[in-house]
């Protein structure tokens, strides 16, 4: 349940417009977010109001000539957009999961939807928003960040957000502390953030025959990385016995994740133990090559590898095995959105040792049954 159905019940929404009202009727300005976005957009742009409550920003927009869609995921304030404005594009659903049809300029998200999602959901709703995009587009969103600016205790920071930016492939772009554009200063209570929809610094293939130079060369380079947290092939005749445990690709599959710059390999990918029937599961295992570690290719690569698990090969689930101490490995799978599941005590030999690891794992936020799924 988000934070924002259990505040409100989810039956607010005459109540809402009607607070609206009063303060418009007093001469109060409850347009600001609408000119925010106008200002970014160019004419004719194509807008979601992410979020879009009773439509208020979404209904200005129109008014002002933009092509515009609010998702939401609360019936009694879409009931009263829909009797305001029954023409405009209104869709109940979920952030983390609706899928609007076509693409956009400009996702906005307004009136501290971020902080109001339901908790664990927030990296995969900017996920979500961020496919929504048109390439180059923007997302906008402003939320307060202390408790004078929220209606519910503060649980996320600006790192959080641009953490979840990032891992969507967002660039930020500015930042401001009001609607009007006001500069954003540190300790702020409240923040607009734009982030625009970058290209991709990197692409992801399968691993193949062809990779073996390049990968034996920088599993050497990366000997420091992976001391005690992995065994990887080392030699032309492992590696050759690690590329067939993918000869199989119902059962595992294998990429590598590819800088666009220079064509360098910045790590490896692999979905291994994939099970169908009714479990719908693959567990996710990768590895960093030290040359280009810490630059944020991996979780850009391992966030394509898991948008494949779930579109393309239709997963229900997916899990990763963490050792407690590799701290930059759990922490990219919790920009990604996954979640700490529980401590599994030895549960894989790895450099000579039975060693501990944590169980991580996400949900396809919009699954689509695979085939082997059962009927019931």
């Amino acid at each position: 349940m988000s934070r924002w159905a259990e505040l409100t019940g989810g039956g607010t929404g005459d109540d809402y417009a009607s607070r609206f009202a009063a303060l418009a009727a007093a001469g109060a300005d409850v347009h600001g977010e609408a000119r925010f976005v106008e200002a970014l957009a160019g004419p004719g742009a194509r807008i979601l109001d992410a979020g879009c409550g009773t439509g208020r920003v979404a209904i200005r927009l129109a008014e002002q000539g933009y092509d515009v869609a609010g998702v939401d995921l609360d019936p009694s304030m879409l009931a009263v957009a829909r009797r305001v404005a029954p023409s405009l594009d209104w869709i109940e659903g979920d952030l983390s999961t609706v899928s609007p049809p076509g693409a956009f300029d400009v996702v906005v998200a307004a009136g501290n939807v971020i902080p109001l999602l339901a908790e664990g959901t927030e990296a995969v709703t900017v996920a979500n928003l961020a496919r929504s995009l048109k390439p180059g587009g923007a997302l906008v969103a402003g939320f307060g960040l202390d408790a004078a600016h929220l209606p519910v205790p503060p649980a996320i920071t600006l790192a959080d957000y641009d953490a979840w930016c990032a891992a969507a492939s967002l660039k930020l772009e500015a930042r401001y502390s009001t609607w009007d554009a006001a500069p954003y200063a540190d300790g702020d209570g409240y923040a607009v953030s734009v982030h625009r929809a970058a290209e991709p610094r990197v692409s992801i293939r399968p691993l193949t025959a062809e990779d073996e130079p390049a990968f034996l060369r920088l599993i050497e380079a990366s000997r420091a990385l992976h001391h005690r947290l992995m065994t990887l092939p080392s030699t032309p005749e492992e590696f050759r016995a690690f590329l067939r445990r993918f000869d199989d690709p119902e059962a595992a599959r294998s990429f590598v994740i590819v800088i666009r710059e220079t064509g360098e390999l910045a790590g490896s990918v692999n979905i291994n133990s994939i099970i169908r029937g009714r479990f719908q599961n693959g567990s996710l295992g990768y590895a960093a090559f030290g040359p280009s570690a810490g630059k944020g290719y991996m979780t850009e690569g391992v966030g394509q590898v898991v948008r494949y698990a779930f579109e393309e090969l239709r997963l229900h689930r997916l899990e990763a095995q963490i050792q407690p101490g590799n701290l930059p490995s759990s922490r990219l799978v919790e920009r990604l959105g996954f979640t700490y599941e529980g401590s599994s005590p030895s549960l894989l030999f790895v450099d000579g040792e039975w060693r501990d690891h944590d169980r991580w794992a996400i949900l396809n936020p919009a699954p689509a049954p695979h085939p082997t799924l059962p009927a019931r």
